[in-house]
């Protein structure tokens, strides 16, 4: 009876628990375990406050469990008298509620989170490891610095893991420092040992009165602990600051690679990332295109045995243009440039290049990409194709077009200006309209393929996943892969093919009439009329009747200029510059900022590079000029000092701005490191500091900065990610805003003609430098006519250091998020990261001192070609370094 009372048990709750599952009942218990106490806890705290009376039944502990959280709230409730003199009561009751009902509502979402799980998966990391350890980390850049640097097996497993010779000696050494300070934390411990003996004995209290009895102990088995070396040399303490680096890095690249992902499956129009670089004027390729029409019309009239016909030529090799295409002239100049030559072939003509005489002329075009049609990832040629590809492949076809069929009526005009010359007919000049009308359907032309490779360049972008592979130290080079594109497709948009030579009968023509007068004008210099009195004389009738025609051809595309002014002095400017510069940017306000300023740097560039030949040109031209030697060599230093100025802003524009994010991040991942390498050698240290048998909590007074020091390494990389963001945001938006109202600022500042002016800030679509032609136009050659082009030349220097000053602000964020970061925690913390210097400081002027000594060397070179500079002086000169100024 004894036992059968202590068990209770009925013939019910027996067949229930050998039948049934009793799934209810677990449930209940599940929830008893975890709240059975909540109730009481509760009715402790309304006693706390006298909401209930210190004898009420439900704050006897034997009484725990007995009552519900609905039975205490209803208890508190009749004992509460709801004025406002009770309102602390009040206050105390309605928190209670309020929590409750937030306990409530996180056990909903929870099981709701549960629920969506799968419609969520594909967003977030699936457990919660995968937050800090990211999957591939073979390439991961800064997993290799980390196993390059410490060299332990098995722990970062980048491919550069492995231990050296330098290893193994460094973490001898590591291991004899923590031995070291082991022993020095063995004489603190003794020396505590006397101070607790000696305080008991003075106060009579044990342990003395400092003596944290709950956290003095712990904190010493933890000091020791943290000192003791495990394995490879490294204490506890070490371990501890090597796996919250990698941890830490892991956290970084997961989220880099979430950004990415995001950015990339967006369906909302993003900014283009590539700017729509201008179409350059084509007019030489139809003129060419022109001529050689007319050539070929006038051969196979004079000498109809003549076969002439368009060949692309590489070694002694030849290819048909016309059936030929863009992949097929690729791999027949096996990657090279494709060179053209409208010619005759004949075995006999074995002094020429795949035996192909050039009757007709020659015309290249450029490879400025090798060619990657037949990679794996290709599934056809034209998906194969990169963007600076379709720019090449385009200008292939619209040559081809060109020189092999009806483009534009430049054939069938070419033809009967040559039947007609031929026949001495008096025929009609030229349509005066054929001239833009061929070269803006040729620029319409490229357009239409433009806008296509654009958004094919704004695809290589974002399909590029060396994110992944490479993980969040590779995220300073995904900014400046933005100026690459737009750099490669600036290039190929203004790699038009290049006339090599004209026909051999213009070519002839043109020789004996320079050997008879050397001051003839180009536009006379294909012509086969008088020169000094004396008639050009050909070899045969049929070459002086081809050159006769072609010369009529050539004079009707070069004799008129086509120039927007008429001052020379405002063409030459226009010339330096190469384009409008910045203010073009204004007509493609949707494109990226760094797009804009790659692409306008990238043409200040060109443009400098080809000042670069007219400068050595004039130069070399002054030595034979006699008389007009110096005002030649003039020249010579006026295109030097624009070469310098342009190759300046451009590279400020196209190489330093886009780098500048990649060289801070670069340098903020480097101090990331070297954070690691002090922790390596403070946290000994830290461990030491938990020596103390007073203060509160584990890290006691001395140790809770270096808690921060190390959850400062886990949190960095991604930090440094958030400040490129957030660098690359500012900077843009900036710029953005700076582009917008730059051109209203320059007009205000320099005064323009309101009615004259355009909408696109310094120039107008004439190109006059903003003035117009109307009844107050100045006169020619008045400096209204100099403003223009001279401000936009000024101006665009004073823009590029307002840009240059924007991103060394904005780009400080990299290492200023990460610096100050943790004082939102309450720490201030420093580190060797907040006190390393500006890594991109004294960059501008040491890039204006580099440039004024090449300025000062190319203005030597042209006094020395030009005679006004004596050899010794001019290579003394030319190697003499430039002093500083001062001190």
């Amino acid at each position: 009876m004894l036992f059968k009372d202590k068990i209770n048990i009925t013939k019910g709750e027996a067949i229930r628990y050998a039948l049934l599952p009793q799934i209810m009942p677990r449930i209940h218990a599940f929830f008893v375990a975890g709240f059975g106490n909540l109730s009481y806890f509760m009715a402790l705290v309304f006693q706390a406050v006298n909401i209930l009376p210190s004898h009420h039944p439900y704050l006897q502990r034997h009484n725990s469990g007995n009552f519900s959280i609905r039975n205490v709230l209803t208890e508190a409730a009749n004992h509460i008298d709801f004025r406002y003199k009770n309102i602390d009561k009040v206050i105390v009751f309605f928190s209670l509620i309020a929590g409750i009902i937030l306990l409530a509502l996180q056990f909903f979402i929870l099981i709701a989170s549960m629920a969506v799980q799968p419609a969520t998966a594909a967003e977030q990391p699936a457990n919660y490891g995968e937050f800090f350890e990211f999957s591939g980390r073979e390439e991961d850049l800064a997993l290799r610095l980390l196993d390059r640097v410490f060299g332990v097996p098995n722990l970062f497993g980048s491919k550069d893991a492995g231990q050296t010779a330098f290893h193994e000696a460094l973490h001898g050494l590591f291991q004899f420092y923590s031995i070291g300070l082991l022993i020095v934390a063995a004489i603190i411990l003794i020396y505590f040992i006397f101070v607790v003996v000696a305080e008991t004995a003075q106060t009579g209290t044990p342990f003395g009165k400092r003596f944290n009895h709950a956290w003095a102990p712990i904190r010493l088995v933890v000091a020791i602990g943290l000192l003791i070396p495990i394995s490879y040399g490294f204490n506890a303490a070490q371990w501890i600051t090597l796996y919250a680096a990698k941890f830490g890095s892991g956290f970084a690249t997961a989220g880099w690679v979430k950004f990415n992902e995001t950015l990339n499956d967006n369906t909302l129009d993003p900014e283009n990332l590539v700017s729509q670089t201008k179409i350059p004027d084509l007019k030489n390729m139809a003129a060419f295109s022109m001529i050689s029409h007319g050539c070929r019309k006038a051969y196979s009239i004079r000498n109809p045995n003549l076969y002439i016909n368009s060949y692309i030529i590489h070694k002694d090799s030849y290819l048909d243009l016309a059936g030929a295409s863009y992949k097929d002239a690729i791999n027949f100049s096996k990657g090279g440039n494709i060179y053209i030559r409208v010619g005759e072939y004949s075995a006999k003509h074995t002094d020429f290049q795949a035996s192909v005489f050039p009757y007709c002329g020659d015309i290249v075009l450029q490879n400025t990409e090798p060619d990657k049609s037949d990679t794996p990832e290709g599934q056809s040629q034209q998906n194969s194709l990169t963007s600076t590809q379709m720019m090449n492949e385009q200008y292939y076809i619209l040559l081809q077009k060109m020189l092999t069929e009806e483009f534009a009526g430049i054939k069938e005009a070419a033809e009967k200006h040559v039947e007609n010359s031929l026949s001495n007919t008096k025929h009609p000049d030229f349509n005066s309209s054929l001239r833009n009308e061929a070269t803006n359907e040729a620029i319409e032309f490229m357009k239409a393929k433009l806008e296509e490779a654009v958004k094919k360049a704004e695809d290589e972008i974002k399909k590029d996943d060396r994110y992944k592979t490479h993980g969040w130290a590779s995220a300073g080079m995904w900014y400046n892969q933005i100026a690459d594109v737009n750099g490669r497709m600036t290039s190929a948009t203004l790699n038009i093919p290049q006339v090599k030579a004209f026909p051999s009968s213009m070519e002839r023509v043109c020789k004996k009439v320079k050997q008879q007068n050397d001051k003839v004008d180009a536009t006379e210099c294909y012509y086969p009329g008088m020169s000094k009195g004396k008639q050009v004389e050909l070899s045969s009738e049929v070459e002086k009747d081809t050159a006769k025609a072609l010369g009529g051809i050539f004079a009707f595309w070069y004799k008129d200029k086509d120039s927007t002014t008429d001052n020379a002095f405002i063409d030459v400017i226009n010339l330096i510059l190469g384009t409008q510069g910045v203010f073009d940017m204004c007509e493609n306000s949707d494109d990226h900022p760094l797009a804009q300023l790659s692409a306008a740097g990238k043409g200040l560039i060109e443009a400098s590079i080809r000042n670069i030949g007219f400068s050595l040109g004039f130069g070399t031209a002054g030595i034979f000029a006699g008389y007009f030697g110096p005002a030649l060599s003039a020249v010579s230093g006026f295109f030097s000092a624009a070469v310098t100025s342009g190759i300046l802003i451009g590279f400020i524009l196209f190489y330093l701005i886009p780098f500048m994010p990649f060289l801070y991040f670069l340098f903020a991942v480097g101090g990331w490191v070297k954070g690691i390498f002090e922790a390596m050698v403070g946290v000994p240290l830290w461990a030491l500091a938990h020596l103390r048998i007073d203060g509160q909590g584990l890290p006691g007074d001395g140790a809770i900065n270096g808690y921060f020091l190390i959850f400062e390494i886990f949190l960095r990389p991604i930090l440094i990610v958030f400040g490129l963001l957030a660098s690359i945001l500012i900077f843009g938006a900036s710029v953005k805003v700076l582009n917008e109202i730059f051109s209203l600022v320059v007009s205000n500042l320099s005064g323009f003609d309101v009615e004259g002016a355009s909408s696109c800030g310094a120039g107008n679509p004439n190109g006059n430098g903003g003035t117009t032609t109307t009844s107050s136009t100045p006169p020619t050659g008045s400096m209204e006519y100099f403003r223009g082009p001279i401000d936009e030349f000024f101006f665009t220097i004073v823009y590029a250091i307002i840009v240059y000053m924007i991103g060394t602000s904005s780009f400080k964020l990299i290492d200023m998020i990460p610096n100050q970061i943790l004082r939102w925690m309450g720490a201030g913390v420093p580190t060797f990261n907040d006190d390393r210097g500006e890594p991109a400081e004294g960059l501008i002027s040491k890039m204006a001192v580099a440039g004024g000594m090449m300025s000062q060397q190319l203005d030597v070179v042209s006094k020395f070609k030009s005679g006004t500079t004596s050899t010794v002086q001019g290579v003394k000169e030319a190697i003499t370094p430039v002093k500083p100024q001062g001190k």
